[in-house]
């Protein structure tokens, strides 16, 4: 349930996830791809492909991979990533299960055929923190959706005053704040 997989974005277009060697969590190498040919799968089809087509839909490209956050205690990793094409936020959830899929050849056609996703109206500068208790967007204040059903679970309106950088812990437990003018890391319960 710890296994860590190493991703990056790729393609021409930025529309595939390359694939490093899945690891455990002491680090011992559990899957290692070919490094001059690391597997690759396309990350989303595009909306605007008909699904009546008999032919495979073509692939939604300009993908940036903007953060993964890994939950050690579920063995789930949330990537986090910002679609030009779309300009939309996407987070998709990676499970050990999944990325041994993801390995295996042939991979599936997309990684949303198989793995839980959720699409935000988040703009690219927003920040969003994947934790256990759902998607964190902050864009001056802070919600809490559901994951991946997108249901708006919790908002708060921060008021602090001031100049901060926000982290969420991968459990959804705790908020941690760097006043960048006080060179001060707060830690407080979360508000939902």
């Amino acid at each position: 349930p710890g296994d860590l997989l190493f991703v990056a974005v790729g393609g021409d277009d930025r529309s595939e996830l390359i694939l490093g060697p899945a690891y455990s969590e002491d680090w011992t190498a559990m899957a290692s791809p070919n490094p001059n040919d690391p597997p690759s799968v396309r990350i989303y089809p595009d909306p605007g492909s008909d699904p009546n087509d008999p032919e495979p839909p073509e692939s939604l490209g300009g993908f940036d991979l903007r953060a993964a956050h890994h939950d050690l205690g579920r063995g789930r990793t949330g990537l986090v990533f910002w679609n030009d094409e779309l300009h939309r936020t996407i987070v998709i959830e990676i499970s050990p299960e999944l990325a041994g899929e993801l390995i295996d050849d042939p991979p599936p056609d997309f990684v949303t055929d198989s793995a839980p996703t959720l699409v935000l109206s988040a703009r690219d500068y927003h920040e969003v923190i994947y934790t256990r208790s759902g998607v964190v967007v902050i864009d001056g204040d802070h919600a809490l959706y559901e994951f991946p059903s997108g249901n708006r679970k919790a908002e708060y309106s921060r008021d602090w005053g001031g100049d901060f950088i926000y982290a969420y812990s991968p459990d959804g437990r705790w908020l941690y704040a760097l006043d960048l003018q006080r060179y001060r890391l707060y830690k407080a319960r979360t508000w939902w």
